[in-house]
């Protein structure tokens, strides 16, 4: 049980639980040691007692451990105390990306496009070291307070993978790759699937792919191409668009080649939004090379698809023929126990119709050999008997015993003729039988292939293709124009020779349906604005009746107030009063430039460093400090080494030294003071026991005054004396004289100062 207090490794103080998730739980803690704080996930009980995963779980994190990027949570140490698995990380205050999206809805394309290209820049530098994360998700994503996005949980997923603990990994099986929900294997292209899906939830708010259980979700990842973003969210410029389709290929080899080559797209789409640059690779990948389909994959496509259809009857049937054939043969032929089941498989087939007729023909030509097998065996079997009877009939008997053999011999024969009555009956009524059953199986076969196409008119086209493809279909569409029907919805449904297909109507599974969609109504031709100034842009397009949206990016070929690219495209058709994006250039791009360490240096040291390296400096704050000289930065942001164009100004903090702290205090007289008598006050420092304030005084209440001293407070002590009465006594001269003794008295006291 981990407890607030608990001491792991005699060096790392739990102090509050910060998180939870399906394997483990997170705390703060401070790390003695070092005098900072870290983070320091343990596994859960259920996880701890698998000795395989606790082995494996401990390899990956410390391959993880390896890793340092600013990109990445670092991963310090590892290791196991009262039975308890832990792994100490990188403490960083946040939030993750996953509560970041559903706090703003969605994200701004520029943002979402950052983001993206800091976990890219964390990928490529595990990848490069041969570390694949595997479980790229939101959720494994941390913004920290100052912006910076660190990727988290390297390792793990590989950790549980390779375990048999899966319930974990298909928690994540809305980012998960195909090659990854086959139970494939998977390298640094699965990371870039994941990141694509992540790419797409920024931007549009919602995951691609969504069910009611894991399994269905698995199988449209293997299944379904990734939807159009645009379909949820209008303005995704073409190059973010792009950019995840080509993440999210279904096949690896089309996918980026590198973590490398997809922050190079993702730059470029932050300068050129509304270009299509995006290099998609041709079907067959780079190489086309043969990929082999493994049983098991065989298998869960059977399964998911519902594409291979075979008749149950003719199956029973089948094994039925099988089994009444190995009663009267010992020995199946090799031929029929091998050949036989595929030319069954191949008949009901209803795309070769041809195949039927052959197969029909070698099933009557198979039973036909199976009824001559039946009569060879029967008339063996008589010929058997007739033999013994001849037997008999040569041997001496006694002739009351022959007569009784001969009855008997009369009863057996009626039995065997009986018999073969009967196994001829059921050998034709076998024959007819199954030449009945393969009709009706045939045309069941047909009735079952026969799906009742549901009403999706209505439906945006990616919930439509959702619902069709999952009864059976394959789903394709146009664009038409429409004036009653919203944009993106569906307005009706055909098949591949044009006819309307009515909700309820019956067709045959696997059958291609039409999506007729609705582009919205046809409106006006959108104006060629590209290379127009700004201002003659918006003359030209509200002269259209269309509203104008600009944005702003830098351009190295388009001049500084002019259109870089517009959309709609000029010619295109839109709805009168919709918008048309523009994208203005504000001039060539600024060239970037790497942050300086500002920490340690004089205030006026720093805007120094600053100007040298052409950043301008922000606001300059200033903080106490009992470690750090006044004058003397304590920190900045963006922190020293970080890259960043022309326009971003650098804070920092500046020490104002140790705090001051003082205070007036009045003093009671302490117990048995005479008043008029002498009492010494003295005020230590709590630091360093130093003398803050000393002063004798002859009466109380007496005030005491403190300031400039970095102790936040002081220890007062009152030195004086008191004289005590002792017994009387008789001296020389006969006189009475009172014994008396002084003492002296201290009394403590503590003060706390206050802030000057």
């Amino acid at each position: 049980m981990v407890k607030e207090g608990m001491m792991l490794a005699e060096r790392y103080e739990i102090i509050s639980k910060v998180g939870a998730g399906g394997m483990s739980d997170v705390y703060k803690a401070m790390d003695h040691k070092l005098n900072r704080f870290v983070a320091v996930k343990i596994l859960k009980h259920e996880f701890s007692e698998n000795k395989n995963f606790v082995a494996k779980f401990r390899t990956e994190a410390q391959s993880a451990a390896g890793l340092v990027h600013p990109n990445i949570v670092n991963v310090y140490d590892v290791g196991e105390e009262y039975g308890l698995y832990y792994i100490v990380m990188e403490f960083v205050e946040g939030i993750t990306l996953k509560h970041y999206i559903e706090k703003k809805l969605r994200l701004s394309v520029k943002e979402a496009i950052s983001i993206a290209i800091q976990v890219s820049m964390g990928l490529e530098t595990a990848h490069l070291n041969h570390v694949i994360h595997r479980d790229v998700k939101p959720q494994n994503i941390i913004i920290s307070k100052e912006g910076k996005v660190k990727v988290t949980d390297f390792g793990i997923a590989r950790a549980a993978t390779s375990d048999t603990i899966t319930s974990n990994v298909m928690g994540s099986v809305h980012y998960t790759s195909p090659e990854q929900a086959r139970g494939g294997y998977s390298d640094e292209k699965s990371d870039i699937y994941s990141l694509g899906i992540v790419l797409f939830e920024m931007v549009t708010g919602r995951v691609p792919f969504d069910g009611e259980t894991t399994v269905a979700i698995a199988i449209k990842q293997i299944q379904e191409p990734i939807p159009d973003p645009r379909v949820y969210v209008d303005d995704v410029p073409v190059s973010v668009q792009q950019i995840i389709y080509k993440c999210c290929e279904k096949n690896p080899d089309r996918r980026y080649v590198s973590m490398t080559d997809l922050i190079t797209d993702l730059k470029k789409s932050l300068v050129s939004p509304d270009e299509n640059f995006v290099q998609r690779i041709p079907m067959g990948g780079l190489n086309g090379a043969t990929k082999m389909v493994t049983e098991r994959e065989t298998k869960d496509i059977r399964r998911g698809t519902g594409s291979i259809d075979l008749n149950e009857d003719i199956l029973k049937a089948y094994s039925s023929r099988r089994k009444d054939r190995y009663d009267v043969d010992d020995e199946p032929d090799e031929d029929e126990y091998d050949e036989e089941p595929v030319r069954r498989h191949k008949k009901v087939r209803k795309d070769e119709p041809d195949r039927k007729k052959k197969s029909a023909r070698s099933r009557r030509a198979a039973e036909e050999e199976e009824n001559r097998k039946v009569r060879r065996a029967v008339n063996k079997r008589s010929r058997f008997e007739e033999d013994d009877e001849d037997d008999d009939d040569d041997d001496d008997m006694d002739p009351r015993l022959q007569k009784i053999m001969t009855a008997l011999g009369v009863v057996a024969a009626l039995i065997i003729v009986v018999i073969i009555i009967v196994l001829i009956g059921k050998i034709k009524g076998l024959s007819s039988k199954g030449t009945k059953e393969l009709t009706n199986s045939t045309e069941a076969t047909e009735e079952v292939s026969k799906v009742t196409i549901k009403d999706v008119t209505g439906l945006v086209f990616a919930d439509a293709k959702t619902q069709l493809t999952a009864q059976g279909f394959v789903v394709t569409s146009e664009n038409v124009p429409s004036d009653s029907v919203d944009k993106g919805k569906v307005i009706s449904v055909s098949d591949e020779d044009g006819n309307t297909l009515q909700a309820g109507t019956e067709i045959p599974s696997g059958s291609t349906v039409i999506l007729a969609v609705s582009s919205g109504s046809e409106g006006s031709a959108v104006p060629e604005v590209t290379g127009l100034s700004k201002a003659e842009a918006k003359v030209a397009i509200e002269a259209a009746g269309f509203n104008m949206k600009e944005t702003e990016a830098a351009s190295d070929t388009v001049a500084e107030g002019k259109v870089i690219s517009q959309s709609p495209d000029a010619g295109t058709s839109a709805d009168s009063g919709s918008d048309v994006s523009v994208v203005i250039s504000t001039g060539k791009a600024a060239v970037s430039k790497t942050v300086p360490n500002l920490v340690g240096l004089t205030e006026i040291a720093a805007k120094a460093a600053l100007a040298a390296t052409d950043i301008s400096f922000g606001e300059v704050t200033e903080e106490y400090s009992s470690t750090i000289a006044a004058g003397i930065v304590i920190s900045q942001t963006p922190t020293s080494g970080t890259t960043v164009d022309g326009n971003t100004t650098v804070s920092f903090v500046v020490s104002k030294g140790a705090a001051k702290y003082g205070g007036t205090f009045s003093i009671a007289a302490p117990p048995e003071y005479v008043e008029g008598t002498a009492a010494t006050l003295t005020v230590t420092s709590s630091v360093d026991n130093s003398v803050l304030y000393n002063a004798t005084v002859s009466s109380f209440p007496a005030a005491v005054t403190i300031s400039g001293t970095t102790a936040p407070s002081g220890v007062l002590t009152v030195n004086y004396t008191v004289t005590q009465t002792g017994n009387a006594y008789e001296d020389d001269n006969g006189n009475i004289v009172q014994d008396t003794t002084t003492v002296p008295k201290s009394v403590n006291q503590t003060l706390t100062f206050t802030a000057e």
